[in-house]
């Protein structure tokens, strides 16, 4: 619906521009001119952009002459503020990127955005290859296996057929050996005698055929299986093809994760399942019972990384209590002063037949006792509650 153009350098020189959406639009392409750089044919292109909060898009582009596009997502706009943006170019295992650029998301007031997320729509992608490579290879495997079922019937079957024969033979011909050895006093039958009968057919089996088996070397390289390889054969091209599938599957995998979690990563889930056995690598538990803070170097609680800090509960000091005065009144039942009180060290004053009331920090003298006016106790001395609002998840760290 709308195209926003704009200038990018890979070489320098220019003043990154910002361009200015708006949250939770679906409706915006980012059409990049590369100034001074002649993309060449073949190349692919990737959009990377990292959101206010910390979370990541990395989506695929696509490339026409040397103008990269880019779909900016809901998902990409799903957070008001400024994003981080960069195109990233790939030719025969070469990359150049562009000077990042900013993406200024105004807010929406509409409420239309999805809560934001990291989005990569090149995993995506790249996950559906693997899936494809994946059904592809499964199909394969079960032609395969269907082929050697039949093959392993047809031997099974073949081997059935020869004990029958063989059987019938026995009959027909008392003290028959079936070996290439003559034995004084009986017919012999070496096996060549034998395939003659039976036109060169059959060959003679003795064992039970369901317990057929058959050895079988992994292939050196995948190929084809072709009407007529033998079961040994078909069994051994499939076990390479298999084999290759899932080292390739996995690395590709693992390639992937280590772009997206790099060591020193921290990995959120509301599931206790460990990011090892989702993506490989070496995970610790990180942050248990604490909320996370971005790093701030201009404030000493928050200048480095991983400092640990805060408390749930706190006392109050003295120092830490607001500045404030108690009243107390001396009309107790204990004692009713009267007359001339500015006798005794203190001035105050009061309408007649009212209690008199001073504040705390004085003292009074008569002449016959020396006390001092004390307010009643309050409070419990406890500590109070001093967590924020939170929510709770597993958090991991990456640290190999």
């Amino acid at each position: 619906m709308v195209n926003i153009i704009v200038n990018l350098s890979v070489a320098g020189g220019q003043i990154p521009p910002v361009v200015h959406t708006v949250q939770g639009d679906t409706g915006r392409t980012l059409e990049a001119h590369i100034t001074d750089m002649d993309i060449p044919s073949g190349a692919t292109a990737k959009f990377w952009a990292v959101k206010p909060s910390g979370a990541g898009v990395s989506n695929t582009a696509t490339i026409s002459g040397d103008v990269v596009e880019v779909d900016l997502t809901n998902q990409t706009l799903a957070e008001a503020g400024d994003i981080q943006a960069q195109l990233q170019i790939q030719n025969r295992g070469q990359t150049v990127k562009t000077f990042c650029f900013v993406i200024r998301n105004g807010k929406s007031l509409a409420g239309d955005y999805p809560e934001s997320e990291n989005e990569s729509t090149w995993l995506d992608q790249q996950l559906e290859a693997m899936q494809t490579l994946v059904s592809a290879a499964v199909d394969n495997a079960n032609s395969a296996a269907s082929g050697a079922n039949s093959a392993a019937a047809s031997a099974s079957q073949a081997a059935s057929n020869a004990n029958q024969t063989a059987e019938a033979i026995e009959d027909a011909v008392p003290n028959t050996l079936f070996n290439d050895n003559q034995v004084s006093g009986t017919t012999g039958y070496t096996s060549q005698k034998i395939e003659s009968l039976l036109g060169n057919k059959v060959d003679a089996y003795h064992g039970d055929a369901s317990q057929l088996t058959a050895d079988f070397e992994q292939a050196s390289s995948r190929v084809n299986i072709l009407s007529g390889d033998e079961l040994a054969t078909m069994l051994g091209k499939i076990s390479k093809y298999l084999a290759d599938l899932e080292n390739t599957a996995f690395d590709t995998f693992q390639d992937i994760a280590k772009q997206i979690y790099p060591v020193g990563s921290i990995y959120m889930s509301v599931k206790s399942t460990s990011p090892a056995t989702l993506f490989g690598g070496t995970w610790v538990r990180w942050g248990n019972g604490r909320v996370p803070v971005g790093v701030d170097t201009t404030q000493k609680e928050f200048n480095s990384v991983e400092k640990i800090g805060g408390e749930k509960t706190h006392r109050l000091t003295e120092d830490e209590m607001p500045a404030h005065q108690h009243f107390a009144d001396n009309n107790n039942g204990e004692e009713k002063l009267t007359g001339n009180i500015g006798n005794m060290g203190f001035s105050a004053s009061s309408d007649e037949g009212a209690s008199y009331c001073y504040t705390l920090d004085w003292g009074y003298r008569s002449s016959r006792t020396d006390t001092g006016i004390k307010t009643a106790a309050a409070g419990g001395g406890d500590p109070h509650n001093n967590l924020q609002p939170y929510i709770t998840c597993y958090m991991w760290k990456r640290t190999a």
